[in-house]
Parts: structure tokens; C-alpha cells; sequence
């Protein structure tokens, strides 16, 4: 569960996309009742909103069309974009691929501008995303470099030794922040006509 202490405003950032669903998550600095606008133009048109007032807000879109662009907004923001996921039938699809954002501000803003350049219908991250999986802060700085990229691409992030997981403690912010399939520390997704796997694999083991 979602540890209710305060956070940052940050997002919104894409999680799980399908080929007719994905999940719109992001956090306030004040609780409220979330709400998101979505459709296949800017005039948007359809609506989905959350029952409770939260810090943390994740709503998922459903129905939508397969490998379609979908524009979307969150509590009167900005619109922006993302593509749902490709069939096995659709071959063609672009994502991108990198890893160890622990520190070096300055490469990893210029990393997630080169990424956004390309357009990518989502992406994976191979692990280490900030130097201590605990510290709030950090994560904070995390979202603030990557917000151009999370708010138009699916992200599948994979659990690295730096986020401190630890299956004692009452909240991970790692698992807490993000919202991936099966147990959200190694997991599998379809896109397209490939599957792809995120495994925690530097030796360093992780006890559930």
C-alpha cells in the first residue's frame, strides 16, 4: 500500500499499457479526487475520476482502441500523448532501452531529451534508477529529470540492487511508486509480437 506521508507532486507517468488499457498514475501535494480526460483527438471527450481523496492517484483507461493514439489529461493539465500497445499481428513498434540514472544529473537530462527526440512507444529501464531506493528525495529529482519522457511513454522500470528493496519493511517506495504486472519484482509483457522480461539479475538476491 501506497505510504500516505507527504509526497511531491510528480507525474503523470504511463504504467502497463495493453493493446486497450493502461494505468495514468501520479501524485499530489495536497489530497484530492483525481480525474482523467481522454479520447483519440484533443477534444478528448471521455472521463474517468477516483471515488476517494488521495495523495496517490492511479486510474485505468479501458476500452481503448489498439495501437492508437490516445490523448489525455490529468486535473486540467497539459495534454499529452501515448500509444497503446501493438497486437502480435503489428511487427513495427519502437521502444528504447537504458539504465543507471543514479546520479550524473546532466547525462541523464541529456539521455531522457535524445529518448524523447525518438518517440518511443515505451520503454524499459534496466535497473539502478536512483542511488537509494529509500530516500524520497531522490525519486523526486528521478521524476523531475524524466516527466518530458513518463508522461507519453509507457515505462517498465526493473528492480536494481540501488532501489533497496526489502520484503521487511511496510513500504517500498519502489514498489509503492511504480504499478507493473504480476509481482512487480520480476515480471513479463506482450507488445506486439514479442514478449519481453524484467529480471533483477546482478547477483544480488532478493528474498520474498
Amino acid at each position: 500500500a501506497w505510504n500516505e506521508r507527504r509526497p511531491s507532486a510528480r507525474g503523470p507517468y504511463l504504467q502497463s499499457v495493453t493493446p486497450d488499457s493502461v494505468w495514468v498514475v501520479w501524485d499530489t501535494a495536497e489530497p484530492s479526487s483525481g480525474r482523467v480526460e481522454f479520447g483519440y483527438s484533443t477534444a478528448l471527450g471521455q472521463v474517468i475520476e477516483e471515488n476517494e481523496v488521495s495523495f496517490h492517484h492511479e486510474l485505468k483507461l479501458e476500452g481503448l482502441k489498439p495501437n492508437a493514439v490516445v490523448y489525455y489529461r490529468v486535473d486540467q493539465g497539459d495534454i499529452a500523448s501515448f500509444r497503446t500497445a501493438a497486437l502480435p499481428d503489428q511487427p513495427h513498434f519502437r521502444f528504447v532501452v537504458f539504465g543507471d540514472t543514479r546520479t550524473g544529473r546532466a547525462a541523464h537530462k541529456a539521455v531522457i531529451k535524445q529518448v524523447v527526440d525518438v518517440s518511443p512507444d515505451f520503454v524499459i529501464h534496466t535497473g539502478d534508477l536512483v542511488e537509494n531506493g529509500q530516500v524520497r528525495s531522490e525519486w523526486n529529482t528521478f521524476f523531475r529529470i524524466e516527466a518530458p519522457l513518463l508522461r507519453s511513454a509507457p515505462f517498465y522500470p526493473t528492480l536494481g540492487n540501488h532501489e533497496e528493496y526489502n520484503p521487511y519493511r511496510t513500504s517500498n517506495l519502489y514498489t509503492d511508486i511504480f504499478h507493473l504486472p504480476n509481482n512487480e519484482l520480476w515480471y513479463s509483457f506482450d507488445y506486439g509480437n514479442a514478449r519481453f522480461i524484467c529480471l533483477k539479475g546482478d547477483g544480488n538476491p532478493v528474498n520474498i
